[in-house]
């Protein structure tokens, strides 16, 4: 018993010893390296960049200050499995005291947090159904009133690869109902003719 034991262990420890740690499949997406991995476009009077120590666990983040009318899109491309479902994780906020939104694309699934005045975690699941799949952020201060800004805050962006998607359910066709129906009214005329 105490052989099988050890050599269970040993086989155990063999396996995980020589595990390949899995990749992040984002780079920088805690912006400690400032905006290296990321494609970033302003427009407008729009300051982006990434600030030191203030990021909801007191590391670096995304920082976005944005005046009346000005904008900014984040984004970043990254290998994808099709049929794989994909687990994004992301904390916001907004320091102004307005509400100007933050957008996400992610592949086929768009969202929106709002309403965000501390550090929020913001999770969605989407369904790859390509090799490449870009995550954007959008932040837009069309609303904001003229001599307003708005700050925006974002960190720790992570995406998960969480294996195949499991499928969905496969309705039943309406002609199957119709061939129980079909089958049932047979089988009872045959019973009526027996009788």
């Amino acid at each position: 018993m105490l052989k099988t034991l050890l050599a269970t262990a040993a086989l155990l420890a063999a396996t995980t010893a020589g595990a390949t740690p899995v990749a992040p499949l984002l780079v920088n997406g805690d912006f400690e390296d400032g905006l290296t991995g990321w494609t970033a476009t302003a427009w407008g009077d729009t300051w982006i960049g990434a600030e030191v120590d203030s990021g909801p666990d007191g590391s670096a983040n995304l920082g976005a200050g944005l005046y009346a009318g000005a904008g900014a899109t984040l984004s970043q491309s990254f290998a994808t499995t099709a049929g794989h479902a994909y687990a994004l994780s992301f904390w916001s906020f907004n320091s102004w005291w307005g509400d100007v939104p933050i957008l996400y694309a992610f592949g086929d699934v768009a969202g929106e947090v709002s309403d965000i005045p501390r550090w929020i975690e913001t999770t969605a699941t989407v369904v790859a159904s390509s090799a490449i799949t870009t995550l954007t952020f959008t932040f837009d201060a069309a609303d904001v009133p003229e001599d307003y800004n708005a700050y925006l805050g974002l960190d720790d962006v992570t995406i998960t690869d969480e294996g195949p998607a499991a499928p969905a359910p496969v309705p039943l066709p309406a002609s199957g109902l119709l061939l129980m129906g079909a089958l049932a009214g047979a089988g009872a005329l045959r019973r009526k003719r027996a009788a």
